[in-house]
């Protein structure tokens, strides 16, 4: 079946002798090529890249530095304690 599909495909060419079809043969293959690269350059990604990773600058400008965060932290922690000692009657 497979050797009969080739043989109907190259009397539909109109391929005469072994010169036509090898030519025949390397551009089915170049075609092919062609084809596989053009769909793989148009494969894009239809995500979004989050502005953060595209630009660094962007994170570090935002970023409240560490010892920011550990005074507010340590200043939370101290009034949910006090919260909870005077609702719940806590030592």
């Amino acid at each position: 079946g497979y050797a009969k599909s080739i043989l109907n495909n190259w009397l539909k060419a109109n391929l005469k002798s072994m010169e036509e079809i090898k030519a025949y043969e390397q551009q089915q293959i170049a075609q092919r090529t062609n084809n596989r690269n053009y769909y793989i350059s148009n494969a894009k990604s239809k995500e979004i890249t989050p502005e953060w990773l595209l630009n660094r600058e962007y994170e570090n400008k935002n970023k409240t530095s560490d010892k920011q965060q550990d005074k507010d932290f340590e200043k939370d922690r101290a009034a949910f304690l006090k919260h909870i000692q005077e609702s719940w009657g806590g030592d």
